[in-house]
């Protein structure tokens, strides 16, 4: 429909048609309407969680980056969403008077704009973040296999132990959770971890804790605590109370660190591995094939004396 104010003939807005265009394109919608500075601000709004997250890693607490991503993948879908309902309001009390500005060339080159600086910013975002389908058990209970994961691409240096990182051997890439520092000693003995003659830390999860994790309480299931990192593990138990390792052990060797899995049974879950063959550390797992599994962190950073209330030792 058209009206004519003075000598200017005004089109009316099509509410729909608006709401589709911001949907395909945020911020067209409105300047469609005439609305071109409204546009432009919906458009950066939704860019701008997206050209942060590169920056995460290097800001968010340990265990945090997961949730700070979501928060910001979040934030732009809200802005995206937000963009296509606000076009279709204001398309409904608009009328535009033709103009170079609301011309189809205009229409054009602004979604063009558009298309550019979104493939940029998740472009920028992808060097910095993947995402991982993990595959077998070597890291129950945490992780099972089909869990999509995501994964930090910038490795500086080795990372610290108890997280969790991408390594590459064998023509394929694995995930495993760091036992220990470059230059450290460190052996299994059964299922437990000894560092510098040291065991870690090994506790029993209450049900609360374990339910939040998404695991179910069983015979197998304990907690492992190394440097401040606490995370699940599948061990076979036995019995007695020692804190020291008196058996051999030894250095992972020139550039390298000793990994573990997280699954210790019936399986060899120690190991050596090339500190340039990292590729990545993991964040967290996003969907674990229910809502109950996704959204988990790698650990939880806690004090020693914190989880020595519920200590055992796992020893087959």
């Amino acid at each position: 429909m058209e009206r004519i104010i003075g000598t200017v003939r005004e089109k009316e807005r099509r509410p729909a048609l608006a709401a589709l265009l911001s949907l395909f394109f945020t911020g067209l919608g409105q300047w469609y309407c005439g609305e071109a500075y409204r546009a432009v601000v919906f458009l950066l709004l939704r860019l701008l969680p997206v050209v942060c997250i590169p920056f995460i890693p290097f800001s968010a607490p340990g265990g945090r980056v997961l949730h700070a991503v979501a928060v910001m993948a979040a934030a732009s879908l809200a802005v995206w969403a937000g963009s296509s309902i606000d076009a279709y309001f204001l398309a409904r009390r608009r009328s535009v008077a033709p103009g170079r500005s609301t011309s189809y060339p205009a229409y054009l080159l602004y979604a063009f704009v558009t298309l550019v600086l979104t493939v940029g910013a998740l472009a920028l975002a992808g060097a910095s973040c993947r995402l991982y389908v993990h595959s077998g058990d070597s890291m129950e209970p945490l992780l099972r296999g089909g869990d999509i994961i995501l994964v930090s691409r910038f490795v500086a240096g080795p990372p610290p132990p108890g997280s969790l990182v991408v390594y590459r051997g064998e023509g394929r890439e694995s995930i495993a959770r760091v036992a220990a520092r470059p230059g450290d000693r460190a052996a299994r003995s059964g299922s437990m971890l000894a560092v510098n003659g040291e065991f870690m830390l090994v506790g029993i999860y209450g049900d609360s804790e374990s339910r939040s994790l998404g695991l179910e309480n069983s015979p197998e299931l304990f907690y492992e605590v190394n440097d401040g990192r606490k995370y699940p593990v599948r061990a076979e138990t036995g019995s007695g109370r020692v804190a020291k390792y008196r058996g051999p052990s030894s250095g992972a060797g020139e550039g390298k660190v000793f990994v573990a899995d997280d699954n210790r049974i019936d399986r060899e879950w120690f190991r050596a591995v090339a500190v340039e063959s990292i590729t990545g550390n993991v964040e967290g797992v996003i969907w674990g094939g229910s809502w109950r599994r996704s959204m988990l962190a790698p650990f939880v950073e806690t004090a020693n004396r914190d989880a020595d209330m519920n200590r055992v030792n796992i020893l087959d």
